[in-house]
């Protein structure tokens, strides 16, 4: 069986299901390889669920213990932007954060840029809830070489 394809400069015929075209497919293949390695070596946009646990329980524990600029100090580049220090540490001078929230739950939540784990908090009085989005440092976290791979990338009060 014979097929043109009428949309290539020079006419690609594929005969019984095989390629003529070398020089195209050497580069189908070079991008699949390109994709795979890139898939492969990509950092993933989810933590294991304790890994995520220990970040958010560290900055649950700072914020609780007045060390709200060192929580905020752990965060991604986006959280900075969206809300300063001094605004910050303002902002987490709460009665009910005196007792540390317990928590709750982890979720997977899916976004544009790749899902990310939402761990839940609930203050000791049931009446708040803390919502952490966890990302990857590198998607704009400051921790160093050093530190965690993973950092607060929301702050959600209920």
């Amino acid at each position: 069986m014979l097929f043109r394809d009428h949309y290539a400069d020079d006419a690609v015929l594929v005969l019984a299901g095989r390629c003529r075209n070398h020089a195209g497919a050497a580069q189908l293949a070079a991008l699949v390889c390109l994709l795979l390695v890139a898939g492969c070596t990509a950092k993933p946009t989810v933590p294991e669920a304790d890994e995520g646990r220990a970040v958010t329980d560290r900055f649950v524990e700072l914020v609780c213990t007045g060390k709200a600029a060192q929580a905020w100090d752990d965060t991604s580049a986006e959280f900075k932007s969206a809300e300063g220090r001094e605004s910050f540490v303002r902002s987490m001078k709460k009665p009910w954060l005196a007792k540390p929230p317990a928590f709750e739950t982890v979720e997977t939540i899916d976004r544009p840029n790749g899902s990310r784990a939402e761990y839940v908090y609930r203050s000791a009085d049931a009446q708040h809830v803390m919502r952490l989005l966890i990302a990857p440092t590198g998607s704009g976290g400051t921790a160093g070489s050093t530190g965690p791979a993973w950092c607060i990338d929301r702050l959600k009060i209920d």
